[in-house]
């Protein structure tokens, strides 16, 4: 039966509509019996996207509104077609922290299912098929929420009595448009921090070339470099985001915030007795420390002052371990905005050395106003 599901599926996706099949999932008496499980390439990609996991999930969902009975009710798939969601199964985009780097995605089955439910007695069996009806009706908010875009009665059969269960059997199908949601990066490696531009006037890498570096309020520290992240008014620093990947021991070295300005003179004040005591100083609305620095004893230290962010993402494969790098996704807010009224004012936020000494990746932003 499977090979033939697998068939009719690789055929609906290629111009048929359905799949139809009218043998259970469940069978009576095993609430719990194995589902259909597939191999389709179509709905392998992305974080657990598989059809047997789509199918199973959507399933469950509808379990719940079983009532119990002997012997045990049990839904099943009558019919089957996968429905495409926007272009390419993308549904929006999703922030971590302040990075847009999440891909919103689904994917759809247009799909009938068979409630199969039992009674001691004709009237007992129809009772359960009107309470069920009702279950799902005054829930249909709560299965909104968990994909369920449609849902209506599409047939139900009399009620028959089955002498092998010694039971009254009552047959409902439901008619239902399913999404489930997912989300990944879309098999991106990184994110992209600075872009190199070559200008040649005339002749192609002639001596009169002209070369920038285009960037945003973004930086990349890893073991093979860390820039400075150069943040220069007029704005309003409001927070910092983080994504943080430390495979094994995490690095050693300092990170300094410097509040100045271009041309300042003398040494920057440092004699803050800790970070929150320095972002008072920089943030007061009277004249607040614009020739300022504080310094973080290490890594972990700076990255202490970070909350959680959402969930965790997947991004490239840097330790070359085969598998996907771990991002954690942190969030530093100021509760007062760092402001840089003038053009010449700078924050500045650099690590200690020109790289990490150990295997990390960290990606930072600043959100501004």
């Amino acid at each position: 039966m499977l090979d033939k599901i697998r068939s009719l599926f690789k055929r609906s996706e290629e111009g048929s509509s359905t799949i139809e099949t009218t043998e259970t999932i469940n069978q009576p008496g095993n609430s719990t019996a194995k589902r259909l499980s597939f191999n389709n390439e179509a709905f392998t990609t992305g974080l657990n996207t598989s059809l047997d996991v789509i199918i199973n999930k959507m399933l469950n969902e509808l379990e719940g509104f079983l009532a119990a009975s002997l012997p045990s009710p049990n839904v099943s798939i009558v019919s089957l077609a996968p429905r495409s969601v926007g272009i390419g199964n993308h549904r929006g985009n999703e922030r971590r922290g302040k990075f847009n780097v999440i891909s919103l995605k689904g994917k759809r089955l247009d799909t009938v299912v068979r409630f199969q439910l039992w009674g001691a007695t004709p009237e007992a069996v129809d009772l359960l098929a009107t309470e069920l009806n009702i279950r799902l009706m005054t829930n249909h908010n709560l299965l909104t929420a968990k994909g369920f875009l449609k849902l209506s009665q599409h047939d139900a059969s009399g009620s028959e009595f089955i002498s092998s269960m010694s039971a009254w059997r009552k047959q409902v199908d439901f008619k239902i448009l399913y999404e489930f949601g997912y989300f990944n990066t879309d098999g991106a490696n990184s994110l992209i921090t600075r872009i190199p531009v070559h200008t040649d006037p005339e002749i192609a890498n002639s001596p009169f070339r002209e070369t920038t570096v285009v960037t945003d309020k973004m930086v990349r520290w890893d073991n093979e470099n860390s820039p400075l992240l150069l943040l220069r008014g007029r704005s309003a620093i409001k927070s910092l985001s983080a994504l943080i990947f430390v495979p094994g021991d995490i690095p050693d070295g300092k990170v300094t915030f410097l509040r100045t300005f271009e041309h300042a003179i003398g040494s920057p004040k440092d004699d803050y007795p800790d970070f929150a005591e320095f972002i008072a100083a920089v943030t007061r609305p009277d004249n607040p420390d614009r020739h300022c620095r504080f310094e973080f004893a290490s890594l972990a230290d700076f990255l202490d002052e970070f909350s959680p962010a959402g969930d965790d993402i997947e991004l490239g494969d840097w330790n070359n371990d085969g598998t996907k790098d771990n991002f954690e996704s942190k969030l530093l807010t100021f509760e007062t905005a760092i402001q840089l009224r003038e053009f010449k004012d700078l924050l500045e936020i650099s690590y200690e050395t020109a790289a990490f000494n150990k295997q990390a990746i960290m990606y930072m932003q600043s959100k501004t106003t």
